[in-house]
């Protein structure tokens, strides 16, 4: 695979050409100035004169090559800025484009949420009023039906339950009847001193029934679930739903109300308007 180097590549690869062509013109300068001493040292002067000949030129290209190297540092620092700046739309045009998917995946994920959770609403709705008209015809002897939003997110009542029962024995104090917390303490009917007593406490055997058990609860209520809701539009700012503002009995009516917004939604509107062109005003037919 062949790679097109970038423009600000190119141009280092060409500074640090001339930063070599430099460096080695300053060594030939150098070497220039010594021969020439050595010439004039020898009383030569015609070769002195010819060292100052190459000198003078070898000046001269060291000025245009540091000329030379100015600008290309400036295009090199500007290629730079470009190539930099271009990364930079590239990968602006890409979040900008990501942007938009997730946008539109969201907008479809919260439409197929909201249309589970209308009709989940709407049969909890619907269950309430039920609920409401069989409660009050209800006839002695028939307990109150608990709404579904009740037995979906609170519970009812538990009575106790027993998992277990065996009969055990236990060293109990002598003189209260009270059980001994550590019974391993007690030894040889007595719990020796140091154990919460100054002297030895008499202690004896008593039989006693150990039962594992399951308590009983109280039952648990939570707010209707609609109550707790509030459910973002996926078409502008707000919510689509609050709860907050619904009483549960008018759920069915506000999923109503949204269903026909929805129906009847109105596209955007057209607006006219007349805008001068000439400056004056013209009495021609």
């Amino acid at each position: 695979m062949i790679f097109n180097k970038s423009k600000s590549a190119a141009l280092s690869a060409r500074i640090d050409t001339l930063d070599k062509e430099i460096a080695a013109g300053a060594v030939a300068l150098a070497d220039l100035q010594t021969r020439r001493r050595e010439a004039i040292r020898d009383g030569d002067d015609a070769a002195a004169g010819k060292f100052e000949e190459s000198m003078a030129t070898a000046e001269r290209k060291a000025v245009l090559q540091a000329e030379r190297r100015d600008i290309l540092a400036a295009e090199h620092e500007n290629a730079l800025a470009d190539e930099a700046r271009e990364e930079f739309a590239r990968r602006h045009a890409a979040q900008q484009e990501a942007n938009a998917k997730v946008a539109a995946a969201a907008q479809k994920a919260l439409r197929k949420a909201w249309d589970v959770l209308a009709q989940t609403l709407r049969e909890l709705a619907e269950a309430r009023a039920a609920t409401d008209l069989l409660n009050k015809a209800a006839p002695g002897g028939f307990s109150q039906l608990p709404y579904a939003d009740d037995l979906a997110r609170g519970a009812l009542a538990l009575p106790r339950v027993d998992i277990s029962t065996k009969t055990v024995e236990l060293w109990c104090f002598a003189s209260t009847g009270n059980r001994v917390a550590d019974q391993d303490a007690v030894q040889g009917g007595s719990l020796l001193a140091g154990f919460g007593a100054l002297k030895p406490q008499p202690c004896v055997k008593r039989r006693f029934h150990h039962v594992r058990y399951h308590p009983a609860e109280d039952p648990r209520y939570a707010a209707p679930i609609s109550t707790d809701l509030r459910f973002p539009r996926w078409d502008s700012a707000g919510p689509l739903f609050d709860g907050a503002s619904v009483i549960p009995d008018g759920v069915a009516a506000a999923l109503s109300t949204i269903e026909a917004n929805q129906k009847g939604k109105a596209a955007r509107p057209i607006l006219e308007e007349f805008i001068a062109i000439d400056d004056t005003a013209s009495d021609a037919a």
